[in-house]
C-alpha cells in the first residue's frame, strides 16, 4: 500500500502548484478508503472551489467588458459627431476601424491567455495521467492482471500523446488563423470568411471527438476482454489450488478471494481520486473561459445596441472561438475520465 501511496503522491506532485494547493491535504492517504474520497470531494467542495475561481475570473472578465464598452461608446460618439459636421462623409469611418482594432487587441490578449491555459491544462493532465498509469499498472500486476496492466498503459499513453499533439502543435496555429481571418472580415469591406473559419473549427472538433471516442471505445472493449481472460486464469488457479490440497488449498483460495476484494477497493479509491483530480484540474481554465464568454457576450449585446459597425461581428466571432476552446476542453476531460472509470469500475480478477 505504501508503494501505491508513493506513486499517487508523485502523480499529484506533477500537477501545477495552484492545483496542488486547492486539493485536500494527505491525498495519498485516501488510497485505502474510497468512501473518504467521495466524502472529501463532495458537492460542497466543488461549489466552494468553483465559486472562488469564478469570483477571480469574473473580476478580470468584467474589466475586459468595461474596456470594450468604453472603446465602442467613444467610437460611436465620435463617428456621430463627425457625421453631424460632415453629412454624407465616410471619412469618420476611421473611428469604427480604430475601435475594431482596439477591441481586437484586447480580445486577442484574452483569447491567447485562455489558449495558453488550455495548453497548460493539456500538458498537466497528460503528465498526471502518465504518472498515475504507474499506479494503475502496480495495482493491476498485484491483482494478477498482467494483460490488463499492459493494455491499459498502452492506451492511456496513446490518449496523452494525441492530446499533447493536438493542443501543442495543431490548436495554436489553427487559432491564429481563425483570429486573423475573423479580424480581416471585421475591418475589410466585402470580406466575410466566418463560415470558412467555422468549418475549420468544426472539422477540428469532429476529428478530436472521433479520435478520442475511437481510442476510448477500443480501450474499454479490449480492457474488458483482457480482464475477462485474467479473471478466468485466476479462477482456474484458485480452483486448482483448492482441489489439489483439500484443507490448506481451500484456505488459500479464500485468502486469494479476500485479497482480490481488497484490490478492487483500492482500484475504486485510485480511480475516484484520479477522476476528482481531473475535474479540479479542468476547473481552472474552464471557469475562466466561461467568465470570458459571458463578458464577450455582454460586450456584443452592448455594441449591437449603440453601434452598427463590424465590431459587433468580431465580438460574436470571438465568442465562438471561446466556445471552441470550451468544447476542446470538455472532449479531453470526458476521454480521460472515461479511461479512469474503466479502471475503477472493473473489479479485480477473482473478486
Amino acid at each position: 500500500e505504501n508503494q501505491y501511496s508513493d506513486g499517487l503522491g508523485s502523480a499529484i506532485d506533477s500537477l501545477p502548484e495552484e492545483v496542488i494547493d486547492a486539493l485536500p491535504e494527505d491525498m495519498d492517504s485516501l488510497i485505502d478508503s474510497p468512501e473518504r474520497v467521495t466524502e472529501i470531494f463532495d458537492l460542497e467542495y466543488m461549489i466552494g472551489l468553483s465559486s472562488g475561481l469564478l469570483k477571480n475570473a469574473l473580476s478580470s472578465a468584467l474589466k475586459t467588458f468595461a474596456f470594450i464598452a468604453a472603446v465602442t461608446l467613444i467610437s460611436t460618439v465620435l463617428s456621430s459627431v463627425g457625421k453631424a459636421f460632415s453629412p454624407g462623409s465616410s471619412g469618420m469611418n476611421a473611428w469604427d476601424l480604430a475601435s475594431t482594432l482596439c477591441v481586437g487587441a484586447c480580445t486577442y490578449s484574452m483569447i491567447w491567455s485562455h489558449l495558453s491555459q488550455v495548453r497548460e491544462f493539456a500538458h498537466g493532465i497528460s503528465s498526471f495521467m502518465k504518472s498515475l498509469t504507474a499506479v494503475f499498472g502496480g495495482v493491476y500486476l498485484s491483482a494478477g492482471e498482467v494483460g490488463s496492466a499492459s493494455l491499459h498503459s498502452v492506451w492511456i499513453f496513446s490518449i496523452t500523446s494525441v492530446t499533447e499533439e493536438l493542443c501543442g502543435n495543431v490548436l495554436f496555429p489553427m487559432m491564429q488563423i481563425s483570429f486573423a481571418a475573423t479580424l480581416s472580415s471585421s475591418v475589410l469591406s466585402g470580406v466575410n470568411i466566418s463560415r470558412l473559419v467555422q468549418m475549420i473549427r468544426n472539422i477540428f472538433t469532429s476529428l478530436t471527438v472521433f479520435f478520442m471516442t475511437l481510442i476510448s471505445v477500443i480501450l474499454a472493449f479490449q480492457t474488458v476482454i483482457a480482464h475477462s481472460s485474467d479473471s478466468l486464469a485466476m479462477r482456474g488457479v484458485r480452483y486448482a489450488i483448492s482441489h489439489s490440497v483439500p484443507i490448506i488449498g481451500a484456505l488459500v483460495s479464500d485468502s486469494a478471494r479476500t485479497l482480490a476484494t481488497g484490490f478492487s477497493l483500492m482500484k475504486n479509491s485510485v480511480g475516484f481520486i484520479g477522476i476528482a483530480v481531473i475535474i479540479v484540474l479542468s476547473l481552472y481554465p474552464l471557469v475562466g473561459l466561461l467568465a470570458s464568454r459571458f463578458a464577450l457576450q455582454l460586450a456584443s449585446a452592448f455594441s449591437s445596441m449603440i453601434s452598427e459597425g463590424k465590431g459587433t461581428l468580431f465580438l460574436d466571432e470571438s465568442v465562438k472561438m471561446i466556445n471552441f476552446l470550451i468544447a476542446v476542453m470538455i472532449i479531453i476531460d470526458v476521454a480521460f475520465i472515461f479511461c479512469v472509470s474503466v479502471f475503477a469500475l472493473l473489479p479485480a480478477s477473482g473478486a
